[in-house]
């Protein structure tokens, strides 16, 4: 077997160029963002680090075209009051990408929840394994040394290629889907929310709502009661809009308002409320000869 000298300070292969970041000052703390590679179209540094060549990245984008999941590693950020390291990853799948921001500690949980679902048994089988926590250089000069939690991105970069390998249906896998698929939202547009809710799929919440039962919505009217909606709420939460007295504006069962053209195009795709999750429009009530129709005796 060939063996492979490694530096004792980054674990990095002898010769091997450490990935470069740019250092970024936020309000938040201190950001590294990957430096883009050109050569490889979307393609990080880490690419190259993990092992990714030309046609890897080919492969990459085939994956995501047929409805894979990519996952890629963009950079880490340094938090300035709690020193937390926050890693932020952009997750591909068909059309649609978006944000998760993920400290070390939930990628070490994913790693043991799978272990506790699969068994033990699927280290041997070929589950990757997480970074260390833990190396030579972090102990040496701190854990937040900057060429220590680059080498971290790196292998977390080869981590999760080699997972998504080991996984490729991650929409059967519970733990896997919920760390790639809860977002941020605060960091999507409506437009991207959409296209993410029509790209990993939404729960079912019931029957198709009648288009008849939307346009009997009770409407709202802002003018009469401006001064009790005000104090709550002033925008539909949909198109983060105000709501104008001469605007068509209904209210729920539950009691939030949103411009009628906003909930009626929403309700179809999601018979909830946006900001409570309440039912929209509640189904019909049945009337008194389906009533007994439903209690007879079938037989």
């Amino acid at each position: 077997m060939e063996r492979v000298h490694r530096c004792v300070d980054c674990w990095f292969p002898a010769g091997q160029a450490v990935p470069e970041f740019r250092s970024v000052i936020t309000s938040r703390g201190r950001s590294f963002q990957a430096i883009q590679d050109n050569t490889l179209p979307g393609a990080s540094p880490m690419d190259g680090a993990a092992g990714l060549g030309e046609g890897t990245a080919g492969s990459r984008e085939s994956l995501v075209e047929e409805g894979g999941y990519f996952i890629r590693v963009d950079g880490f950020e340094v938090g300035r009051r709690s020193r937390h390291v926050v890693y932020t990853l952009t997750v591909m799948h068909g059309a649609a990408r978006w944000p998760i921001r993920r400290r070390y500690r939930q990628v070490a949980a994913l790693h043991a929840q799978l272990v506790q679902g699969l068994g033990r048994s699927a280290v041997k089988d070929g589950l990757p394994s997480p970074p260390p926590k833990i190396t030579c250089r972090s102990l040496w000069h701190g854990p937040h040394d900057e060429r220590f939690l680059a080498t971290r991105a790196t292998r977390l970069q080869n981590y999760f290629n080699e997972l998504l390998r080991y996984i490729p249906y991650v929409d059967q896998c519970e733990a896997l889907h919920e760390f790639l698929c809860s977002v941020d939202v605060n960091a999507m547009s409506y437009d991207a929310l959409l296209d993410l809710e029509q790209a990993i799929g939404r729960a079912p919440t019931g029957p198709g709502v009648d288009p008849s039962a939307i346009a009997a919505l009770p409407r709202r009217s802002i003018a009469k009661d401006a001064g009790s909606l005000v104090g709550a709420i002033s925008m539909c939460v949909i198109c983060q809009e105000s709501l104008e007295a001469e605007e068509d504006v209904r209210v729920l069962p539950c009691g939030h308002v949103y411009h009628f053209n906003c909930i009626a195009q929403w309700i179809p795709q999601s018979n909830t409320c946006c900001v409570c999750q309440s039912v929209a429009v509640l189904p019909p009530t049945p009337s008194e000869p389906e009533k007994r129709s439903s209690h007879e005796d079938p037989f």
